[in-house]
């Protein structure tokens, strides 16, 4: 056990939970991270920073570009020690997630950016990063978005934020 102190993995968590009468399901990745004094740590579900880092950005949480947008961000993180296409591999494995096509998880993720950079939270926008703006369209690409949010998603995991 000494020689897994201070490394970490990701496990991914499906618990079934009975209150009263109702079943509750848990699912989840998490990171858990091994240290000293502690033993084992959960840290903050990847699932939920995303969405606090998507709502900071003004996206709007009901939007289905923002549902596939979280996915897609998600689905990078986890592939993570590979390259991925976000063409040929995260739009179809978000669709087949939510039972729709590639097409229209690129089309839903990229209205809902164009509508939050012209209508979200200006300054987190500005914070953002100004030069990942694409030149013609105004705003960052689909890519763009999903690989600086896992980005920053994994990197506040790794600070403990």
């Amino acid at each position: 056990m000494d020689e897994s102190r201070g490394k970490s993995i990701n496990v991914n968590l499906k618990l079934e939970l009975q209150y009263g009468e109702r079943n509750c399901f848990l699912e989840g990745n998490f990171q858990i991270r091994t240290d000293k004094e502690n033993g084992f740590i959960i840290r903050e579900d990847y699932r939920q920073s995303i969405r606090k880092e998507l709502q900071g950005l003004g996206f709007p949480s009901s939007a289905c570009g923002t549902i596939y947008l979280e996915e897609g961000i998600f689905y990078f993180i986890q592939k993570q020690k590979r390259q991925i296409s976000i063409t040929k591999e995260l739009y179809p494995a978000v669709a087949e997630k939510y039972s729709t096509n590639a097409a229209n998880v690129e089309r839903n993720i990229r209205t809902t950016i164009e509508k939050v950079w012209t209508r979200g939270n200006l300054q987190r926008l500005d914070d953002f990063g100004s030069g990942m703006i694409e030149y013609k369209t105004g705003r960052p690409t689909n890519g763009t978005v999903i690989h600086t949010l896992a980005r920053k998603v994994q990197e506040s995991s790794v600070q403990g934020r």
